[in-house]
């Protein structure tokens, strides 16, 4: 079956309802060539009330091309609400500058390592963990080192630092607040934890050191970058959990303080 053409007036059929209006006003104005002035007024009045439904017409359907396409209403901007699995994770360095990584939103995971100034594996592992932030800057991740000793001083930190050229952010968790938060026992430690507040993986940097005093030439397996490139590709970390070996983290000093 045939559709009906239903062509909708364009914006130029406009054009010619007003002209037909001037075309009206011009006929009454004529002057008086011999036709009956009622005949002039009947056909004025014709044309006028065809020009009054045209108007109309053309009324309704540009009501009914608006509704078509409705002009959205303007809304405020919202502000985005922190999750509480994101809030308590501001943190101010040695240097006395804020750290709040989960508020970045190209940070999508944050690696806290825990470590000591006396404590000689937590040293050894120095440049690997300036090796892996520089591997993963700009890549989500964000790397935090933490130092849960109540008796060392900003002074002492900062000169811990630049003895071993440590590249990312160092604080002090002198009061053990985040090793108990995380339940970390030893240094160095490491944590990758995701922006929903979850620990992805939690032990040992890698294998270097099998116990205290068995040190091998070379790791086997490397714990924290396997952990990084599983969650960063969106796979389930092979094994979440190894055992840290290191120095103790003597939380029961938290526990007579408090």
């Amino acid at each position: 079956m045939e559709m009906m053409n239903t062509r909708q007036p364009e914006p130029h059929d406009r054009h010619r309802v007003e002209a037909s209006g001037k075309e009206v006003i011009e006929l009454l104005d004529r002057p008086n060539t011999g036709s009956h002035p009622h005949a002039r007024l009947a056909l004025a009045c014709v044309l006028m009330g065809g020009i009054v439904i045209a108007w109309l017409v053309m009324g309704s359907i540009d009501q009914l091309r608006a509704g078509e396409n409705p002009t959205p209403p303007a809304t405020k901007a919202s502000v985005k609400a922190t999750p509480k699995s994101q809030q308590g994770w501001k943190f101010t360095d040695i240097e006395g500058k804020d750290h709040e990584p989960f508020a970045e939103e190209s940070v999508e995971f944050l690696v806290v390592v825990f470590i000591a100034t006396d404590c000689p594996i937590s040293n050894y592992y120095q440049p690997t963990l300036n090796r892996l932030a520089h591997r993963y800057k700009g890549k989500g991740v964000r790397f935090l080192l933490f130092h849960p000793d109540p008796d060392v001083t900003p002074e002492m930190l900062k000169e811990h630092a630049n003895a071993f050229k440590i590249e990312s952010p160092v604080c002090a968790d002198a009061d053990f607040a985040l090793a108990r938060r995380l339940e970390a026992n030893t240094v160095p430690e490491a944590f990758v934890i995701a922006c929903d507040g979850q620990t992805k993986y939690r032990g040992r940097i890698d294998d270097t050191y099998a116990a205290w005093g068995k040190k091998r030439r070379a790791p086997g397996s490397h714990d924290l970058r396997d952990a990084l490139e599983a969650v960063l590709s969106g796979e389930a970390v092979p094994s979440p959990a190894t055992k840290a070996i290191g120095c103790y983290i003597p939380l029961e000093l938290a526990d007579k303080k408090d």
